[in-house]
């Protein structure tokens, strides 16, 4: 997959730019990709008027959120707009139609994914998250402004986006892939085995909660997960894996695809 370098990426992010990459190739946060903050469930969702904390694979980041629970869907919504901005301003308008927009990101050309869309944008508008790293306090949106207007809507990404990829290595994700994933633990998986090395098994009860699946018993969670990693097997993503133990390895073809 094209990369360009980390050096590159960075100067344009930190300059308010999201970097120009191939053109199938979508980029996100590693630290985000890999934590609960856009969650693998469907269904129902938690508004949180103060913030509470997310649980992230990375011990040395801290992720808090405020606003109604972000999912997978909103995920790949957000994941189209920074798309769709590379190589200019984060903050320059974004102009399209919903239902191209839709079918761009792998929906259907109707009015009730349109209607999802619109949701997933107000989410996004609304969504505060706060990081914490020894080094530094993050304070995030997404998207800062939308405007519906019949058959073209308006959206402006927030500058802090480009500043999430200006400050470590981002990761780089198959276009086709993700936007053929079904939003959910299938989307979840394949985003954090991009993002992660897996050079160490995981404890099953921490992929669930990094998941947001909290849902299910312990049972349930690893039948689904095994479901999904065959998935990921017969589809070429990973070698292969093994649950045992109540833990679960993780083997890859190569290294977690992040610029570099």
């Amino acid at each position: 997959m094209p990369q360009i370098s980390l050096a590159t990426a960075r100067t344009e992010a930190a300059e308010g730019f999201i970097p120009k990459m191939h053109r199938d190739t979508l980029m996100f946060a590693p630290a985000l990709l890999k934590s609960a903050l856009f969650k693998a469930s469907k269904g129902s969702r938690l508004v949180h008027e103060q913030e509470v904390e997310v649980p992230t694979h990375n011990k040395r980041v801290r992720l808090f959120y405020a606003g109604e629970e972000l999912q997978q869907d909103d995920l790949r919504v957000l994941l189209m707009l920074i798309k769709m901005r590379e190589g200019s301003l984060a903050t320059r308008a974004l102009q399209f139609s919903p239902r191209e927009f839709c079918v761009a990101m792998g929906r259907a050309d109707s009015s009730s994914s349109v209607q999802v869309l619109k949701d997933s944008l107000k989410r996004l508008q609304r969504a505060r998250v706060r990081l914490l790293t020894l080094e530094k306090e993050a304070l995030y949106s997404f998207v800062s402004d939308v405007e519906f207007e019949r058959g073209r809507w308006r959206v402006w990404l927030s500058e802090r986006v480009a500043n999430m990829l200006a400050d470590s290595t981002f990761t780089c994700i198959d276009k086709a892939v993700r936007f053929a994933a079904k939003d959910g633990l299938e989307s979840w998986l394949y985003s954090f085995v991009k993002a992660d090395a897996c050079f160490v098994p995981f404890k099953l009860e921490d992929v669930q909660e990094w998941s947001g699946l909290t849902g299910y018993t312990g049972k349930e969670f690893a039948r689904v997960l095994k479901k999904e990693l065959s998935g990921l097997v017969e589809a070429g993503e990973i070698d292969s894996f093994d649950v045992k133990d109540g833990k679960v390895r993780i083997t890859k073809r190569g290294g977690s695809e992040q610029v570099h």
